[in-house]
């Protein structure tokens, strides 16, 4: 056997393409931002979806204004408690534009660090957290388990600050 060029190979398979450069997306999942890839089994965690990367998803439902004024800014605006939910059902169900808000990861952990339970059920479900009461808008965060679903409130404080400056991306959804 002289040694020399084989010229046979096998024929390209129409089903599958080969990108040597890595330079095409791939489409075997979710892997933008903001697109829901993982999903907490329990209920009352503060955060439920998480997209490829990490980062959390909440939702939260506004008035016109509010809406156009965090359009224009990206900083959500503050109303109120200013509250967040991990849920879309427990958010799409009051008045207004329901929006999808993409944090970084580690954002509810950042908030739960100046946080407050604000019912029996946020405390047994988040021991670490103080359940002091009296004024807290400006200092910390409050999480108060409602409807079985586990709510942030912002105010307009610190928590606040917190949360917009790890916002991502957000989506109007109605």
């Amino acid at each position: 056997m002289a040694g020399g060029l084989r010229p046979q190979a096998y024929v390209h398979n129409p089903m599958e393409w080969v990108d040597p450069f890595g330079l095409a997306e791939c489409p075997k999942g979710p892997s933008k931002v903001g697109v829901p890839a993982t999903r907490s089994s329990n209920q009352l965690d503060t955060v439920l979806e998480r997209d490829a990367y990490g980062n959390e998803i909440m939702y939260r439902s506004m008035s016109e204004k509010q809406y156009r004024i965090f359009e224009e800014t990206g900083q959500l605006p503050y109303a109120g408690e200013t509250s967040v939910s991990p849920l879309l059902e427990y958010s799409s169900k009051y008045d207004g534009h329901t929006v999808k808000i993409t944090t970084q990861r580690g954002t509810s952990a950042q908030l739960q660090d100046i946080g407050i339970a604000a019912n029996k059920p946020a405390s047994i479900e988040l021991p670490h957290l103080s359940t002091q009461t009296g004024k807290w808008n400006q200092t910390h965060s409050r999480f108060k388990v409602e409807s079985g679903q586990m709510t942030t409130q912002l105010s307009q404080g610190k928590a606040l600050d917190i949360f917009n400056q790890n916002i991502l991306d957000f989506e109007l959804l109605e």
